[in-house]
């Protein structure tokens, strides 16, 4: 039997990053690597983290994360973060 590589890991990066594409597709917020990572860090510092570090250990992050209200609290907070970080990008606004 192959032990399983054991990697620290916070299942709500992946749900984060996926919710700022929806919110960044549907707005002018510039959308480059920087504004991207710093909505993401803001998100983030909001929500509780859930950590996993076995593969049985995220399936069960993920099932915690799936409910309706969970969806909606994840969607909120990314949104607040990226109006934060549209209208005050640490940089010029280019559109990228």
């Amino acid at each position: 039997m192959e032990l399983e590589k054991l990697q620290l890991k916070n299942h709500l990066e992946d749900l984060v990053l996926e919710n700022i594409k929806i919110v960044l597709g549907s707005t002018d917020y510039c959308k480059c690597d920087h504004c991207v990572n710093d909505i993401a860090a803001i998100a983030l510092n909001e929500l509780p983290a859930k950590y996993a570090v076995t593969s049985e250990g995220e399936v069960y992050t993920k099932l915690d994360t799936l409910s309706n209200d969970y969806k909606v609290q994840i969607l909120t907070v990314v949104s607040k973060a990226a109006h934060r970080v549209g209208g005050s990008p640490r940089h010029a606004h280019n559109n990228s």
